[in-house]
């Protein structure tokens, strides 16, 4: 599914 993908892209910010 989608879900994984969408989450990387809200946790990239997050992690830097």
């Amino acid at each position: 599914s989608e879900n994984a993908y969408t989450t990387s892209l809200l946790m990239i910010p997050l992690l830097e």
